[in-house]
């Protein structure tokens, strides 16, 4: 059954000064992106975009969760947050 003390969702995270640094302007950043490129090794119950550093290029950006940071920081520099629910 299911007996968890709490449904512990745990995020692979990954910070904005990371995106900033492993991606070009106008790129669309996934999940599969992140795995294929090895930025992210674990998947975990999803991934979580972090506030941490800056982020100068326009990227659309795809994950389970954002921090209000960071999800105000990638549309002020034009980018997208699209949420994912996890399947």
């Amino acid at each position: 059954g299911f007996n968890n003390k709490r449904f512990a969702t745990r995020y692979a995270t990954i910070n904005l000064s990371d995106l900033n640094k492993f991606f070009k302007d106008g790129d669309v950043v996934s999940e599969e992106i992140l795995k294929e490129r090895g930025i992210i090794k674990k998947r975990l119950s999803g991934i979580k975009v972090l506030g941490d550093g800056t982020l100068d290029k326009k990227l659309t950006i795809d994950a389970d969760d954002f921090s209000v940071e960071a999800k105000k920081m990638i549309l002020l520099t034009g980018g997208k947050v699209i949420i994912s629910i996890s399947k």
